[in-house]
């Protein structure tokens, strides 16, 4: 009975080969790196200046964001900062104040056609 196992493990081993190469490599390399590689401890300690510093950096952006507050506008104020606070959240650039209602009449898919039709024809007269 015996013998008849070693056959049949020496008849796997050869069929699956290079897959217990790969296996005994991987055990090898994992050995090897565990023994090689230094200690959890020893990483943490060079990078802990880093994390206490991330750390700190949260901290403060989290407590600067929750102190500050948006200045209100008073109701009979018409300065540009009541104005441009109301046209987006937070007063941020929406591109109206530069480049117009780009959704007018014509829609905006009907102009850029338009632009590209354009540059178009202004390319192939280029090229006569």
């Amino acid at each position: 009975m015996a013998t008849r196992t070693a056959e049949a493990l020496k008849e796997n081993l050869t069929r699956f080969r290079y897959h217990a190469l790969f296996v005994v490599f991987l055990i090898v390399s994992v050995v090897g790196l565990v023994r090689v590689a230094p200690s959890f401890m020893t990483v943490l300690n060079f990078f802990s200046p880093l994390l206490v510093s991330t750390a700190l950096f949260l901290v403060a952006v989290v407590f600067i964001n929750r102190s500050y507050s948006p200045p209100a506008a008073e109701s009979g104020d018409t300065s540009a900062a009541s104005a441009s606070s109301s046209s987006s959240v937070g007063g941020g650039f929406d591109g109206k104040e530069y480049f117009g209602n780009l959704e007018g009449e014509r829609g905006l898919l009907e102009s850029a056609a338009e632009q590209q039709e354009g540059g178009r024809l202004m390319f192939d007269s280029m090229l006569k």
